[in-house]
């Protein structure tokens, strides 16, 4: 997408819908995304809105608003590494000061969540664990092929909320350090943040 529309294009509460993050859009940056993913089809599209996966983290990172948005659909065709590839080609839009933004979550289970079935808590922070320790230790193909872990059928069932992961760690610089923070982890969810070459705490565009 590459100009603004309303913030929230999904079936939520009506206060969520009330919410507005009028971040402009930016053409010509879309067109050059399109053009580095021509292997993969990939095409501009102005009919949909932004995405809450969008707007809930941005508009605490930029509440004026007044940074151009452009958000990626993700393509439910393509295999995890065809996503890793992607994220690949993404990479060197960073050069550009260009900061990637991949939201979601490690562990999404709405339904054990909801339940609040505590014996899914040692699921959710087993596979989190394991996520972490492998991007720590630079082993992008595992995490790729996290759906071989034991504990991610029921750990990421929701593939959409984990499949962002693995475009930030192919739009990862060779030797770029990596931080983990807000390692929350919980029955069915899990909040733990990643920045690939920035510290949050000095600062989030590279």
């Amino acid at each position: 997408m590459s100009a603004p529309r309303r913030s929230t294009i999904f079936a939520f509460p009506a206060e969520l819908h009330a919410v507005e993050y009028p971040a402009p859009g930016d053409p010509a940056l879309a067109a050059d995304l399109a053009q580095r993913l021509s292997a993969f089809d990939a095409r501009t599209d102005d009919s949909w809105g932004y995405d809450h996966g969008n707007w809930s983290v941005l508009k605490w990172m930029y509440p004026a608003a007044d940074v151009p948005l452009i958000q990626l659909s993700l393509d439910a065709r393509r295999t995890p590494q065809q996503h890793y590839e992607i994220g690949r080609a993404l990479g060197g839009v960073r050069d550009d000061n260009v900061l990637v933004v991949a939201t979601g979550n490690i562990v999404h289970n709405l339904r054990a969540f909801f339940s609040g079935d505590r014996s899914q808590e040692a699921v959710a922070k087993s596979f989190d664990a394991f996520i972490v320790e492998r991007i720590a230790a630079g082993d992008h193909q595992a995490v790729i092929d996290y759906r071989d872990h034991p504990a991610a059928a029921q750990a990421a069932p929701d593939w959409d909320h984990f499949i962002p992961l693995l475009y930030a760690l192919g739009a990862r610089g060779e030797g770029e350090p990596v931080e983990f923070f807000n390692r929350d982890v919980a029955t069915g969810i899990s909040m733990t943040s990643i920045a690939m070459g920035v510290s949050p705490a000095v600062g989030l565009a590279r």
